[in-house]
């Protein structure tokens, strides 16, 4: 590549990234806000003539719980902390979109599709840990089919993965690989952005990060491009992040 890329990956995930650690209290308000958000991003996109890539949780491509309870995968993580499996709280999932929009998001994957140079890319089915203790290899390949499936359904080949919290690891990029996927976010090469378990995730570590993402200039960071219209043939990765 001869010249240097921005690359734009958006975390979409709605209440399934944040249901560990966060409540609707201190929280709803900001994925309630992700519904205004999003349509206004991808008006700015089309104006602008901007590409992006939203990595989206799996759970989200369904419009009713009944739905979603069909496309589980039979094989699930097991966390030695409960609280980060997305599963454990289906019994809170409301029966559809319009009554829950914390969990939901089809209306609003489908309003991606309708605008142009956007790519759906996967960020699991489940919101996956891949370094905590139980987030195992083949429960992670179950994960992945069931992300496929969710979104050959309307109609999207996914080519690119966010792992979720950045958690990559050797063994689950291969499956990646199984999988078709051929581009993901990477971290960036310095210590306090090592992959990590939550446990590890220290006051001093995320400090550190945050100074280092406000202190750097752009023109000092180097990234590969995740969207299908840049990527190599080979593993391409970016450390561009935003969530929502």
């Amino acid at each position: 590549m001869q010249y240097g890329a921005l690359v734009i990956s958006l975390d979409f995930e709605l209440w399934w990234g944040v249901r560990d650690n966060r409540t609707v209290a201190d929280y709803g308000a900001n994925i309630l806000g992700v519904r205004q958000v999003v349509p206004a991003l991808l008006d700015l996109f089309a104006e602008r003539n901007i590409a992006c890539t939203w990595a989206t949780v799996g759970l989200l491509f369904f419009g009713t719980n009944a739905a979603m309870r069909a496309a589980l995968p039979a094989r699930k993580p097991r966390y030695t902390d409960a609280r980060l499996c997305s599963y454990n709280y289906l019994d809170e999932v409301g029966a559809d979109e319009e009554r829950d929009p914390y969990y939901y998001g089809l209306s609003l994957i489908k309003r991606i599709l309708d605008h142009p140079a956007q790519e759906i890319g996967t960020h699991t089915f489940s919101h996956f840990y891949c370094l905590e203790e139980g987030g195992d290899v083949e429960a992670f390949r179950a994960d992945l089919e069931a992300a496929r499936a969710a979104a050959a359904r309307l109609g999207i080949k996914l080519a690119s993965i966010v792992f979720p919290r950045n958690q990559v690891d050797p063994a689950h990029l291969s499956v990646c690989r199984e999988f078709g996927l051929r581009a993901f976010r990477g971290n960036e090469r310095v210590w306090f952005h090592r992959a990590r378990r939550g446990s590890e995730q220290t006051l001093p570590v995320r400090a550190s990060r945050l100074k280092s993402i406000l202190k750097t200039p752009f023109s000092g960071r180097r990234a590969a491009t995740s969207h299908p219209s840049a990527a190599s043939s080979g593993w391409s990765s970016s450390s561009m992040k935003a969530k929502f």
